[in-house]
């Protein structure tokens, strides 16, 4: 077989290196961004900060929503409203250096105690396994499941367990709720409603359920005063006590885009604060004239300079556009809160900005903005839609905020189980599975029916 030359025509599509740099730049948080952007007007010298890009295009704003949103694109806002990016300044680096301390002043302290070697090991281990919540694993393999020498030491690993909740305090070191919950009843000492509450304690995880407090009141042997302060006593301990050591500031979420109303209309600004617009020195494009031979490093320079800026400058664009088109569209949910919001697709929008889906679901992905309802994800005003009894379409955020509005509103006696909450939105005029109402309630965080009432028992 011989074999002859050919020739191919291959047609590929690639991008420029100033789409490629600004596809990197929409994609990350406001913070890794702005990271990049210091980092790069730090060791570029032809880069520099200013108020507003002169190369601005002229940016319309649609028709349909010019009466509702307009475009602040030199961000003044942020300089009158400078306490957001000021608090994650303050918060910014801060670790659970009060969660580590604890651990290791716990280790400190457990190796002045005189134990054979065994011991400490199985003790260093069970420091380290601690959660944040405070607790250990149920299960021993589920700590080191690769260490073997456990096998060896397993009958040490019980009386480490209980030096180390010995050496703690308010239940830290328990394996499970109920053990946490014990061990602080334990410290309370010996008392009527003590005692009630270790028996209530051991009643609930035999039973999984408790019965009136007439047939409990009867089991105890008490009067219903003393039950409820026996329960009033279960419900004040503390069932994750490690947290009482996290002492790590919640950090301010930081907005790629401000929002806020004026004469009427809800004006849209970038975050120029973290984001400034970027241009080239302004004596770069005569010095370019003048000198013929350009070192090779400082030609780099100059085009990574130039396609910064124009990669900023369309971040910052597509970022407004979208967040103006939300606005405009989702106004309603301004006024009346969640449930008025409609649905909405990432397609729509990039039809009708005249952008590629792909790049609307960079300019969403881990973005927010600050409005005057507080601070949002842009993913939070895209929403499918579900078919009501009317025909007119419903977004399932909507139909959360019902759900969660309806089980707010409950006897916690009688709570509603998954059939009658379809039941319920059915009475509104939604069509909806049990099923998605399972989804919707675990999405947001809501027990079952069986958790919320043993809750209410309990």
């Amino acid at each position: 077989m011989r074999l002859l030359p050919e020739m191919k025509a291959i047609q590929r599509y690639q991008l420029s290196p100033v789409m490629r740099q600004s596809v990197q730049l929409l994609s990350l948080p406001v913070m890794q961004c702005a990271e990049q952007i210091r980092n790069a007007l730090d060791t570029n010298p032809f880069l520099t900060e200013c108020e507003s890009d002169d190369a601005l295009p002229d940016v319309p704003v649609l028709a349909s929503s010019s009466s509702v949103v307009k475009l602040h694109l030199e961000g003044r806002y942020f300089q009158e409203n400078t306490t957001l990016t000021s608090a994650y300044t303050e918060c910014e680096g801060l670790d659970d250096a009060a969660s580590e301390n604890f651990k290791a002043d716990l280790a400190a302290d457990l190796a002045l105690l005189p134990l054979d070697e065994p011991l400490q090991v199985c003790l260093a281990f069970a420091v380290e396994a601690i959660d944040e919540r405070g607790r250990l694993p149920e299960q021993l393999h589920d700590i080191m499941p690769q260490l073997l020498f456990f096998n060896r030491y397993q009958h040490q690993w019980e009386t480490a367990v209980k030096l180390l909740q010995a050496q703690c305090e308010k239940g830290v070191g328990a394996r499970n709720v109920r053990e946490c919950l014990s061990l602080q009843l334990a410290e309370l000492g010996h008392s009527r409603s003590v005692g009630l509450a270790k028996q209530l304690l051991a009643s609930l995880w035999r039973d999984q359920s408790l019965p009136s407090d007439q047939r409990l009141a009867l089991r105890l042997d008490c009067s219903q005063n003393e039950l409820q302060q026996a329960k009033t006593l279960l419900r004040s301990l503390d069932r994750c006590p490690g947290r009482q050591y996290d002492q790590t500031p919640v950090q301010t979420m930081v907005p790629d885009v401000y929002i806020y109303q004026e004469d009427g209309c809800y004006c849209v600004a970038p975050n120029t604060e973290l984001i400034p617009w970027l241009t080239v020195h302004p004596d770069l494009n005569e010095w370019k004239a003048q000198v013929r031979v350009v070192d090779p490093e400082v030609k780099r320079l100059m085009e990574q300079a130039e396609e910064l800026v124009s990669a900023v400058r369309l971040r910052n664009l597509t970022l407004v556009r979208v967040a103006a088109e939300l606005i405009a569209r989702q106004t309603d949910f301004f006024h009346l809160g969640e449930q008025a919001i409609s649905p909405l697709l990432l397609r729509e929008v990039a039809d009708t900005l005249g952008l590629h889906e792909s790049t609307v679901s960079r300019a969403v992905n881990q973005k927010t903005m600050h409005t005057p309802k507080g601070v949002y994800e842009f993913k939070r005003f895209f929403s499918r839609s579900l078919s009501t009894v009317s025909g007119e379409p419903c977004s399932t955020t909507a139909v959360k905020a019902m759900l969660s509005d309806i089980l707010a509103k409950e006897n916690d006696k009688r709570p509603y189980s998954d059939v009658e909450l379809v039941d319920r939105l059915g009475d509104e005029g939604i069509k909806i599975a049990r099923r998605t109402v399972t989804k919707y309630r675990q999405q947001l965080n809501i027990p079952s029916f069986k958790e919320r009432y043993h809750a209410s028992r309990y």
